[in-house]
């Protein structure tokens, strides 16, 4: 994984880190950096599994996730024809492109909706759905929640985590977390430990 890739997700947070205002919100951020980078890091591990070809479409569905994407788009893009892409596609990943595409746009909105910044208005077209009716018809099919439900199942879950944390409070340089306990943690700390993990 490039260094430029880790550090723009750490880059992203810690600006978005250093405005919170909650115990809630640092939770927040938190799970969502941190799905954020399980998805790179599991993402970099099966390019190497992948064709160039493969690893071509791949690339350009995630970087077009918002956009209207059809498989003799994506065809058209990397220069192959609609069958013999969806062949190929589907005989190295065992999933069909389509598929994928739904696969990443429901991995995009559940980091959306756990950052908790993101209105519902703006998730659906951000993700390249025609209408916010479609988007919640689509996450309840692949997920059995609506987005709201999930949104506000995670709220409680943040909620009990923010329960047991007493205070949060801003040192230069670094976000700490006092627990209960009288124990803290450096967030910068643990944001490097899981740069070096991805290493």
């Amino acid at each position: 994984i490039s260094e430029s890739a880790i550090g723009g997700i750490f880059v992203q947070y810690r600006q978005q880190l250093a405005t919170a205002e909650t115990v809630g919100r640092v939770l927040d951020l938190s799970a969502a950096f941190h799905l954020q980078l399980a998805d790179l890091v599991a993402a970099h591990k099966l390019e190497g599994q992948y064709s160039p070809l493969v690893q071509r479409c791949r690339a350009y569905i995630h970087e077009h996730i918002g956009e209207s994407l059809t498989v003799s788009s994506i065809a058209a893009v990397v220069g192959y024809s609609r069958s013999h892409l969806s062949k190929i596609f589907k005989e190295e990943t065992g999933n069909t492109i389509r598929g994928f595409i739904e696969q990443e746009r429901l991995d995009l909105a559940r980091r959306l909706l756990l950052s908790f910044s993101h209105p519902m208005s703006e998730i659906w077209r951000e993700l390249g759905f025609c209408s916010q009716s479609h988007f919640a018809a689509f996450f309840k099919k692949m997920t059995g929640q609506t987005p709201s439900q999930f949104r506000k199942s995670s709220q409680t879950a943040r909620a009990a985590d923010a329960s047991e944390v007493s205070a949060v409070e801003t040192v230069p340089g670094a976000m700490q977390i006092v627990a209960e306990d009288g124990e803290s943690d450096d967030y910068e700390e643990t944001l490097k430990g899981m740069h070096d993990y991805a290493e």
